[in-house]
């Protein structure tokens, strides 16, 4: 389970599988003021971080790899490829690759997620 504070070696054992109890798991290392922020929308607060992302494995089959991980004094930098696929008679696959950004408070909880990646790569590509 995981516990402040953050560290690398936490996010790589914890990062195996993104389903609804990992992203649950989150909860303990996530400030309750967090803001989070990507290429399509933003928002701040734990909760409203773990509902984005319990709906989004609820509505598509997710597979994520974790490429690089680095960390600097109260920052994480991760890497990655992700995977979302609509469910149904019409599956829709897209492909990201991107780039997470974690700001860690004195605490080592993540006060501050900011994801990196193309929003019209996927577009173009498909």
């Amino acid at each position: 389970m995981l516990q402040p504070p953050l560290t690398v070696e936490k996010l790589l054992a914890a990062n195996e599988e993104f389903n609804e109890d990992s992203i649950r798991a989150l909860a303990a290392v996530y400030h309750p003021n967090v803001k989070f922020r990507d290429a399509i929308q933003s928002l701040e607060g734990r909760d409203e971080f773990i509902e984005m992302n319990l709906r989004m494995v609820r509505k598509m089959d997710v597979s994520f790899e974790l490429l690089h991980i680095a960390e600097a004094p109260g920052v994480i930098f991760q890497s990655w490829n992700m995977e979302l696929a609509t469910r149904g008679r019409k599956r829709r696959v897209m492909a990201l690759n991107g780039a997470t950004e974690l700001e860690l408070d004195e605490d080592g909880m993540v006060i501050s997620h900011t994801d990196h990646w193309d929003l019209w790569g996927p577009v173009w590509d498909g």
